[in-house]
């Protein structure tokens, strides 16, 4: 937070470049020098600092290094009744003391293909990693089958692109296995955002003959026991987490999914 600032600016990869819009502004920085901008949200942007404290804005896109967003005084003086003390920040009786900066640093850049991959030896191909799908014993296991009940022509046509590229990418196979079950497209919350779909397959057919894989999730609450000596995290987030779990080849004719008038 910056009472200094006239304007509130966002970090450029906090939000995708379709939220983005070209508007060029300029501004003198405390040490006199000029600099220019020449984004801003397309839409109005929500910040919360309290859960009854929520101020709506269009904000400027610029790189802030080692910063995410920076409070100006355009929604500083939006937000009624919030206050700037000396040890924090306050809304009618709730208080937020000012907390140390964490040195967080991003090693990488979100890849948009899985050719953006380069490692030789990616878990998708390596043996080690495949997946072995453990069917009960002593039970009779058919064929799952799955007649598709069709798609709209636009989600058809996506469901058919994305599957060229899953082909091209060799993550996929054409087959004409004697198992199916039936894809289908959802719509993900973060992505309804960006207007895009994921492309999900119903499993529940084939699950019905593969053992239980359980084992106990950790609470949330024991998380800072075990984390309170570590100095350094990491997060490391799958492109199509899907996609990337190899498949034993003696299995795979069984995860075969159908669109209509496909079989992969």
């Amino acid at each position: 937070m910056d009472t200094g600032a006239q304007k509130t600016m966002m970090n450029l990869d906090i939000l995708p470049k379709e939220f983005w819009k070209r508007d060029i502004c300029y501004f003198v920085a405390a040490d006199g020098k000029v600099f220019k901008t020449d984004l801003i949200t397309k839409d109005l942007v929500g910040i919360r600092f309290f859960p009854e404290c929520v101020v709506w804005s269009r904000v400027i896109g610029s790189k802030r290094p080692n910063r995410d967003i920076l409070i100006g005084m355009d929604v500083y003086s939006a937000a009624n009744k919030l206050q700037i003390l000396s040890t924090g920040v306050k809304y009618k009786k709730e208080f937020k003391p000012f907390t140390e900066v964490l040195k967080l640093f991003s090693i990488a850049e979100e890849f948009t293909t899985h050719e953006e991959f380069t490692y030789p030896n990616p878990i998708w191909k390596n043996f080690d990693f495949f997946i072995h799908l453990p069917f009960k014993l002593n039970e009779d296991v058919n064929p799952t089958k799955a007649t598709h009940s069709g798609m709209t022509p636009s989600d058809l046509l996506l469901a058919r692109q994305e599957c060229h590229e899953l082909l091209r990418q060799g993550l996929i196979e054409p087959t004409q296995s004697n198992w199916a079950c039936q894809a289908f497209y959802v719509e993900k919350r973060s992505k309804k955002l960006r207007e895009k779909k994921r492309l999900v397959i119903d499993y529940k057919p084939l699950n019905h003959f593969l053992k239980d894989d359980k084992f106990l999730i950790p609470k949330a609450s024991s998380l800072p026991i075990l984390l309170k000596e570590s100095n350094i995290f990491s997060k490391f987030d799958l492109k199509s987490g899907f996609w990337p779990l190899g498949i034993d080849p003696t299995d795979r004719h069984k995860t075969t999914f159908c669109i209509p008038n496909a079989q992969y």
